[in-house]
């Protein structure tokens, strides 16, 4: 399937996936669409076609069943019986690769910046320096704790209870 673009937010009677029973549902933004000079702005950058291409994923994923069928499937469309609440464009960072970035940035990647030797814990590892933790997209709120935690590790010179090698800059 095509990348999707852009958000909506959907009610829902049946599902309770948050405290109002709203389900959020969103698409990845062109990299080329740019930042607009205010927030409210930013729903004149929004593009219909992409709108109605998330729209119709989510009538596919969670509209009702047509009448007859117990299952859905691609032969036979969903019924368009969702509400949407609300439509937006939001501007959340995602890297190139989909991948986020929570490191500590090697010094020798710093052009010559310099964080010290004050910085060096007993153990002999780092502490401080300049931190990454950012691209995680439309994630980035589900996977705040875990990197917040996993950032603050870092800072303290403690190795990170997950391996997040993986996510570094290289």
């Amino acid at each position: 399937m095509p990348c999707l673009r852009h958000t909506l937010i959907q009610a829902v009677s049946v599902l309770r996936f948050s405290l109002g029973g709203e389900i959020y549902i969103a698409g990845l933004n062109d990299t080329h669409i740019p930042l607009p000079a205010q927030p409210e702005d930013s729903c004149k950058l929004m593009e219909q076609n992409e709108m109605e291409r998330l729209k119709k994923a989510a009538v596919r994923l969670m509209g009702g069943l047509a009448e007859g069928n117990v299952e859905s499937t691609d032969d036979v469309a969903n019924q368009n019986d969702l509400e949407i609440l609300r439509e937006g464009l939001c501007f959340r960072p995602v890297s190139a690769h989909g991948i986020p970035f929570v490191t500590r940035v090697d010094d020798h990647l710093l052009g010559g910046l310099k964080i010290g030797p004050r910085n060096r814990c007993e153990n002999g590892r780092t502490r401080g320096g300049v931190f990454i933790a950012s691209g995680h997209g439309p994630w980035g709120i589900a996977l705040s704790l875990g990197t917040g935690k996993v950032i603050a590790q870092m800072v303290e010179g403690v190795e990170p209870e997950v391996d997040v090698s993986g996510l570094a800059v290289v």
